[in-house]
């Protein structure tokens, strides 16, 4: 499955060839910026506009991260009435997109949260905490976004990071009895080349790892390929990156096509994508 919605060309190329897309809902259609807070009225009028077939099937995911997410992962302490709010204040999101796309799968973004470069034992403490919501989520979502270049140093970081994360997830959806799609995407999130496009050799490698893992028989479910390059395209400017990537770019919505295919390519081709 891969998620992008604002590309046309991209959309009519998924229709075409029978991909299944994710709809992703960022916290600016939802969450009210000076509360905090669910917003019903933009949440409503935003998904009528993007999921328009009231009984449409699939799976959608809202992204709401910032202290929120913070608070739920254990990075920010607060007292428990506090965190309990912020439970409740996800859960009253969750069921209000339920209640608007019924037959839809719903999830949230990176749930249940990732560990760099490893998961630790206290962090089942925090699961244990998130779980009023996590019992109420059709699918998990853990992001497994790579923070490192792919050398010989660094190799067995990214092995670690990735066979933690994903044995934790497993497990956590075999006992909640949910499939498990983990966030993948083809640019790097470390501080020096963020964003930057990982090759396509070494997305091979990183997404292979993740789709031929097992850990008590289990394995994950597919994939979410997360594939917004007209969002990148918007924020050229704000990112010397991607300025620096479009520098020279005279077609950008082929640019963006080709570089989309070259990857698809790259995940069509590994194992266990049969119906994901």
């Amino acid at each position: 499955m891969y998620a992008e919605q604002y590309n046309p060309d991209q959309i009519a190329f998924e229709k075409a060839n029978n991909l299944q897309n994710v709809f992703v809902v960022y916290q600016g259609y939802f969450v009210n910026p000076k509360t905090s807070k669910l917003d019903s009225n933009i949440f409503k009028k935003y998904i009528d506009s993007l999921i328009i077939d009231k009984n449409a099937v699939g799976f959608a995911v809202l992204d709401w991260e910032g202290e929120p997410f913070s608070i739920l992962k254990g990075v920010k302490s607060v007292s428990d009435s506090k965190y309990n709010s912020t439970i409740n204040d996800y859960l009253e999101a969750l069921n209000y997109a339920k209640f608007l796309r019924p037959k839809m799968k719903w999830s949230f973004y990176n749930f249940i949260p990732n560990q760099y470069p490893d998961t630790t034992g206290s962090q089942r403490i925090f699961v244990e905490k998130m779980m009023p919501l996590l019992k109420n989520l059709d699918f998990l979502t853990t992001s497994l976004y790579l923070f490192d270049i792919r050398t010989d140093e660094t190799e067995s970081k990214i092995l670690r990071y990735l066979n933690s994360n994903i044995s934790r997830s497993l497990q956590l959806a075999h006992e909640l009895n949910v499939p498990f799609y983990p966030f993948v995407w083809h640019r790097y999130r470390d501080t020096k080349n963020v964003n930057s496009k990982i090759s396509l050799s070494d997305f091979r490698f990183y997404v292979n790892q993740i789709l031929t893992f097992t850990n008590n028989n289990r394995s994950v479910n597919g994939i979410i390929w997360w594939n917004s390059a007209s969002y990148i395209y918007r924020m050229r400017n704000s990112n010397p990156n991607y300025e620096e990537e479009y520098r020279n770019i005279q077609d950008p919505k082929k640019y963006q096509k080709d570089m989309f295919i070259s990857y698809l390519n790259v995940i069509k081709d590994l194992p266990k994508l049969d119906n994901k």
